[in-house]
């Protein structure tokens, strides 16, 4: 994995929505694009589960999200609702939102690009 860090939430839902998937072990999150107009997934993942994700991910050349299962978190883009006739309830994050509480976390790059043999 690879150390980023972001000046703001926008930086990192830039990063996230332009394909680079980030784990922070502090938060025990794991968050990557969902769909192609900008939504976002994230899951709660300890740093266990991480690391077997991370061996898993390089030696199937996948993403960690090819090997996930229901549990995940979607937070649908202002573009999605617009394309789906939709309009956001209030009670629901946008992914600018969510990245706005997280950016200040400690993040990496993670996927199978990004893995390091230990």
């Amino acid at each position: 994995m690879k150390e980023i860090k972001f000046n703001s939430a926008e930086e990192m839902l830039a990063e996230i929505q332009s394909g680079t998937d980030l784990y922070s072990p502090e938060l025990e999150t794991y968050v990557f694009i969902y769909t192609d107009n900008g939504s976002i997934c994230y899951y709660s993942i300890d740093e266990e589960e991480a690391e077997e994700l991370d061996k898993t991910s390089f030696l199937g050349g996948e993403d960690w999200s090819a090997y996930l299962g229901w549990g995940g978190h979607i937070l649908d883009s202002d573009e999605w609702y617009a394309e789906n006739n939709q309009t956001r309830p209030d009670y629901l994050e946008s992914p600018i939102e969510w990245c706005e509480k997280m950016y200040n976390a400690k993040w990496f790059a993670c996927g199978y690009l990004y893995y390091e043999v230990k």
